[in-house]
């Protein structure tokens, strides 16, 4: 009878020994099936610092004579739900020197003093604007490179804060009265708009090397303070009425930029 007895729990024991060796080699494989099916998805978040050439084009080098400055940004891509999509940040800070030769045209108007002709006297400083931008971005790494190289697509909008040089011309009317004008302008605001190409490249896991082409326009509201004296052929010196108003300035350009950038 013990015999027995000890036969059926032997018997027991090794049906729940080979029990369980079944079911670990099962969920062995589940997880090696899993591992094979969720492969890693590239990392497409980034925080980069760029700098380049700011390229007047259109109206802010048409009418406010705009000459090829510079800038530098900091651009952040915040991936959905580890993604090739998602949120773009961006702020820039640009400047572009104004032409010694001629005042920019919206100025112009503002000189509306009757029979002046005016000319541009002074060197004017530059303009400078900053901007800040959110809009949507794309990344696509490419598998070719082992996605080592990813070509970046943005579209933004937000707002530009400006400041205007100061103008100073002098002019002489049929009588050869002169005058001499000062211009005072200050800072604008306006809404800005952007787009964006770029490739980043990865030298290591997470450092990357970028190249970034990116077109933006805005268009700044500012008010302008102008005064002066004029002076007659008798050397009498009347001071000119000050005029008050608003005007705008365009700012567009095409940004080509070298930067580095950090990936997440």
């Amino acid at each position: 009878m013990k015999r027995k007895i000890f036969f059926i729990l032997s018997f027991f024991a090794c049906s729940i020994l080979h029990a369980q060796e079944s079911v670990s080699k099962k969920d062995t494989v589940k997880k090696d099936t899993v591992k094979h099916i969720h492969k890693p998805v590239p990392s497409t978040g980034y925080i980069a610092f760029t700098i380049g050439n700011a390229i007047p084009t259109g109206k802010f080098l048409q009418e406010g004579n705009a000459l090829t400055g510079s800038n530098m940004g900091i651009n952040i891509g915040i991936p959905i739900a580890n993604t090739g999509h998602g949120i773009a940040l961006q702020f820039n800070y640009g400047m572009n020197p104004v032409s010694a030769h001629q005042s920019p045209s919206d100025i112009d108007s503002h000189l509306n003093f009757d029979g002046v002709n005016y000319a541009l006297t002074n060197i004017p400083g530059n303009y400078y604007y900053k901007s800040l931008m959110v809009g949507l971005y794309v990344t696509k790494p490419l598998a070719i490179t082992q996605n080592k190289l990813s070509i970046d697509y943005k579209i933004m909008a937000g707002f530009i804060f400006a400041t205007i040089p100061q103008f100073i011309v002098t002019g002489a009317d049929t009588a050869h009265t002169s005058a001499t004008i000062t211009d005072y302008t200050g800072w604008g605001s306006g809404f800005a708009f952007g787009l964006e190409l770029g490739v980043r490249y990865r030298i290591i896991p997470r450092l990357s090397v970028m190249l970034v082409a990116d077109y933006f326009t805005a268009n700044a509201a500012y008010q302008f303070v102008t005064t002066g004296q004029s002076t007659d052929s008798s050397g009498n010196t009347t001071d000119l009425p000050e005029q008050v108003g608003p005007a705008h300035q365009n700012f567009t350009v095409i940004n080509l930029n070298l930067g580095v950038g950090w990936t997440f």
